[in-house]
Parts: structure tokens; C-alpha cells; sequence
């Protein structure tokens, strides 16, 4: 691990693993529900300001509690910002990741910046299995 944030508005754990041409960091990110929204997106671009985010592969995975599929919402309207402003792009932009019988949301993300998205999406497929209802 080699870097940890822990606070009321972010939790995030970064990993970098070590493959054959070019390491992999991953980036676990999780935002309680209903905490100080411009906290964490100070934090989100203050923490991806400081790796290497042009010439490394880097997967940003985890829940945000911002639905992306509220796509005019200021919160996605902001996600949405810092990460292209890193080179980010959304995986999952479209299909909902939590599903009620009253609701369905998006709030668990899955972004790679663009210097990996060749070998990300023709190397190892999305697979979703909606649940039966």
C-alpha cells in the first residue's frame, strides 16, 4: 500500500502493482453518503495531483455515493471535471450499480486514465450480471 487517506469525507487506498512492462496502481476510493461533498473532491484532486497519472495505468475503482447516471446533478458535473482533468475516462457510465425495487443509481465507479484504455477494454471485459428480479 502506498498511500492511505482516512477521513469523514474519503476513505482511499492506492496499491501499485508491479507487471511485466509497466507497474499497475489501483485506486480504491469510497465517500460516505452525505458527507462534505467539496472536501472530497479537494482531496480527489489534490491526491491525483501528486502521481504520475500521463505515463502510468492507473483504475479508480470504488463506491462515491455520486450517481453518474444523474448526469446534469453538479456532483457528476464535477467528477466528471477533475477526472478529465487528469486524463480519466468512465468505464461504467450507463448501467446501474445498485438497483431497488424503487430506485436504481449508479455509485459505484470504475474510471481509467486514457494512456490505459486500449489495453484495459480489449485485454479484460466488463462483465455484469443483472440481478433476476
Amino acid at each position: 500500500i502506498e498511500n492511505t487517506i482516512m477521513h469523514t469525507s474519503i476513505e482511499l487506498m492506492h496499491i501499485t502493482i508491479p507487471m511485466h512492462l509497466r507497474d499497475i496502481s489501483i485506486i480504491n476510493l469510497y465517500r460516505p453518503p452525505n458527507t462534505i461533498i467539496s472536501f472530497f473532491f479537494d482531496k480527489l484532486t489534490s491526491f491525483l495531483g501528486n502521481i504520475d497519472y500521463v505515463n502510468h495505468p492507473i483504475i479508480i475503482m470504488g463506491d462515491l455515493n455520486i450517481n453518474l447516471l444523474e448526469k446534469n446533478h453538479p456532483n457528476t458535473k464535477k467528477l466528471a471535471e477533475i477526472l478529465q482533468s487528469f486524463n480519466f475516462i468512465t468505464l461504467n457510465k450507463n448501467v446501474p450499480s445498485r438497483i431497488t425495487n424503487i430506485s436504481s443509481t449508479l455509485i459505484d465507479h470504475i474510471h481509467i486514465n486514457k494512456c490505459y484504455k486500449e489495453l484495459f477494454t480489449s485485454k479484460w471485459p466488463i462483465i455484469y450480471n443483472r440481478p433476476k428480479k
